[in-house]
């Protein structure tokens, strides 16, 4: 709760005129972001460009974050929507590449290892067999965490959609031979 609190003081700060309080949001946010586009861009400078282009937006559109929804639910929204407006611009489709990310804690940098090059492989093959909608949802649903009205929120789409995207990647992932070798 305290996080929270913590995350909505800083906002209203902004909004208060203290620009310096971004660093926070800047900090909290900027590797997830960066993470959520490198899973659609072809190269490492694309995902830099659009990553600062939404932290931009977002320092612009602050004013219209409600804060009875969670704050990472509107940034994703904005996330999505500044990829999508990218990859407009340049006519063309986003692509998978394979990099190295932390994936979370182990008890050994070669198991770190392992389960990083196992979550790359896994997002790559669902990126390749799922719609943009499907594969959206399930980052949102399975790498941030949020919750389904979250989803909706962040994709601007009804709950009855976002339960249909949901249900329809994982039937596809489910199919993919690859991903069930896995075994994640």
């Amino acid at each position: 709760m305290s996080y929270i609190n913590d995350e909505q003081r800083h906002i209203q700060s902004i909004l208060d005129g203290n620009t310096s309080a971004f660093t926070h949001i800047i900090n909290a946010y900027q590797n997830k972001v960066r993470a959520f586009i490198s899973k659609r861009c072809s190269n490492s400078a694309d995902t830099e460009d659009i990553t600062q282009e939404i932290f931009i937006a977002v320092h612009k559109n602050l004013y219209q974050y409600k804060s009875e929804f969670p704050f990472s639910a509107w940034l994703f929204g904005i996330a999505r929507n500044k990829a999508n407006e990218h990859f407009r611009k340049v006519k063309r489709l986003p692509i998978l590449t394979e990099r190295a990310e932390d994936a979370g804690h182990s008890d050994t940098p070669q198991s770190r290892i392992f389960i990083t090059e196992q979550s790359n492989q896994f997002w790559n093959e669902a990126k390749r067999v799922l719609s943009e909608e499907q594969f959206t949802a399930i980052w949102l649903k399975y790498q941030e965490s949020l919750k389904l009205i979250d989803i909706c929120k962040s994709m601007q789409i009804t709950e009855s959609n976002a339960k249909i995207h949901l249900f329809r990647a994982r039937k596809k992932l489910a199919q993919s031979t690859l991903i069930n070798n896995f075994n994640l």
